[in-house]
């Protein structure tokens, strides 16, 4: 029987991102891909998600299903998962800096949670973690993705929104998890007067770091490598154009990949290439006119 997906899920798979022995390239056939009510007339079954799931005794998301935008979720503890949503939990267990590109409501969250449960509870390689979200998503949204998943049960958190009181006390709980809104990471770093103590970050919504002049993204930057992990999160990750790629990306990985200067405005040709480093070797001469780029260090054109 063919897995129903959500329409919004079918350019999820990709051959240039699954290994070859991937299980995933078995669904990689376009022929297949079919949202749940194409597959339910085909079946014989009810045309809406919330009717397909009471006929085969599956469960659904309720508050989504009134919406009309909710999926089944197959089967019980630590079945929660597509194929592409194990593929990210993976993938964030295997590199300590990771990010997750995926559009709204596809699991970004209960892919994370799914994978610090994996690297606390199992491996042991992690144990306080501290999440960055919108005011909403970190007051609401992670803690009912703990809540709701059996296989996450063993997490522990606390929430620090709030007046300035309930924050503090948040974040003095002895819990795995601390979960705080963007708008208070600076005043946790410079006026809280409590120690930054992590050794795994989440950053919910990666793009409300894009600018490099933001008091938030400056605070955070200078814990960054106390934090041996890191994962980035977000479904619009350049909005604005590549230009909002270069903040995010220093905050990931402290530009070991992308370079310590800013790129020039609006010039395409300033992102990294291999003949542009080759001219940042110390003993070049052209080094000294190089431009204000990427890593890339480009010769200015009367070079």
């Amino acid at each position: 029987m063919p897995v129903p997906v959500a329409a919004n899920g079918f350019p999820l798979c990709n051959k240039r991102y699954a290994a070859p022995d991937d299980p995933c390239i078995a669904y990689l056939n376009p022929a297949g891909w079919h949202c749940t009510m194409v597959w339910s007339a085909y079946l014989g079954l009810p045309l809406s998600l919330k009717n397909v799931g009471a006929a085969l005794g599956l469960s659904v998301c309720r508050a989504r299903a009134e919406r009309g935008t909710c999926r089944i979720h197959h089967g019980k503890v630590g079945d929660f998962q597509g194929l592409y949503q194990k593929y990210a939990t993976r993938f964030i267990v295997e590199h300590p800096v990771a990010v997750v590109l995926l559009q709204m409501d596809l699991g970004k969250s209960v892919i994370t949670l799914t994978a610090i449960a994996e690297l606390a509870l199992e491996r042991f390689e992690v144990c306080r973690v501290l999440v960055i979200a919108p005011l909403r998503v970190a007051r609401d949204t992670w803690p009912a993705e703990i809540q709701k998943w059996d296989h996450l049960k063993g997490l522990t958190y606390s929430v620090a929104v709030g007046t300035e009181a309930e924050r503090r006390a948040a974040l003095q709980k002895d819990t795995l998890i601390h979960i705080i809104n963007r708008e208070n990471v600076q005043w946790m770093i410079e006026q809280s007067g409590l120690p930054f103590q992590y050794d795994m970050l989440v950053i919910d919504e990666l793009s409300s770091f894009k600018s490099h002049q933001a008091k938030r993204f400056r605070a955070l930057m200078r814990m960054r490598p106390r934090v041996a992990r890191v994962v980035g999160l977000t479904g619009t990750p350049s909005s604005n154009g590549l230009m909002d790629l270069w903040a995010e990306f220093r905050l990931l990985d402290m530009a070991s990949g992308w370079g310590s200067l800013l790129p020039t405005i609006g010039d395409p040709s300033s992102f990294p290439t291999d003949a542009a480093r080759s001219r940042c070797s110390p003993g070049n001469p052209s080094r000294a006119r190089k431009t204000r780029s990427i890593g890339a260090y480009r010769t200015s054109p009367s070079a």
